[in-house]
């Protein structure tokens, strides 16, 4: 302990107060029933608040019902999920803990279940393990889907939620594939640059901070390094930290 002695003292995130610096990341369980949230969720999540964590990460979310990460996955993107987050959210709040949901869009990452459309992409480039290469999602449908993400966060915010992340790293979903130039080949004002590729997480973060208000805490989920060629670089990420903070974030969850 001599080598961490902040460890068990608070820390405060924005206008939260979190009891200590233990931090649980987002770590999938499918333990979700069509998306709801389970019994079996409420023990899971609440266990790890007795056992002292002071803030917990949820697994992945989804904000739509067209697209699917996995089976068993939890999602909030209507209100019939509110009463089961609420229940959640309570049983974490009882030992003195905060939670945030991961709010994600899986886009070209998507399970592919009977009856799923063509998956959605930054451009027409998929990941290795694809059947089919997805299609590049149009402006139109990127405005619907920033929405879709302030309505999920507004929606945790009811069920007493403390705060969401927003995962955009490893080239992973919809976020963390605009964000690289591996998936991201547009030429629209989402693509080009990196400001241009950053456009996406920005609005999202926009719009569930005017949805959610400003006790409410926002995380972003970013690659430190995607150690690919021609993949997002150290420096690039030093940059969109800068960017992520200078939006409002509370907080930056980094991981390789």
């Amino acid at each position: 302990m001599n080598h961490f002695p902040h460890l068990f003292s608070p820390i405060t995130l924005g206008k939260v107060t979190v009891k200590n610096r233990l931090f649980m990341p987002p770590l999938s369980t499918n333990l979700a029933d069509k998306g709801y949230v389970t019994d079996a969720l409420v023990e899971h999540y609440s266990n790890r608040a007795k056992g002292g964590v002071g803030l917990i990460i949820t697994e992945v979310t989804t904000v739509e019902p067209t697209y699917t990460y996995l089976p068993g996955d939890m999602s909030i993107y209507d209100d019939s999920y509110i009463p089961g987050w609420k229940k959640l959210v309570d049983a974490v709040h009882q030992y003195d803990a905060k939670i945030l949901s991961q709010l994600f869009h899986p886009a070209y990452m998507a399970f592919p279940l009977p009856g799923t459309p063509q998956l959605i992409a930054p451009s027409n480039v998929g990941p290795y393990y694809a059947k089919s290469a997805p299609r590049a999602v149009t402006v139109e449908e990127l405005h619907e889907i920033v929405k879709q993400f302030g309505e999920a966060a507004y929606r945790f915010l009811q069920a007493g939620g403390d705060g969401v992340e927003i995962q955009a790293a490893h080239a992973h979903g919809l976020l963390g594939g605009f964000l690289t130039p591996l998936y991201n080949k547009r030429t629209d004002e989402y693509g080009g640059d990196l400001n241009g590729r950053l456009r996406l997480t920005l609005e999202v973060i926009e719009e569930i901070r005017k949805k959610c208000g400003n006790d409410f805490l926002i995380d972003v989920r970013i690659s430190g390094d995607e150690y690919s060629d021609g993949g997002l670089t150290l420096r690039d990420m030093i940059y969109v930290s800068k960017q992520l903070e200078a939006a409002g974030v509370n907080f930056i969850h980094v991981s390789v």
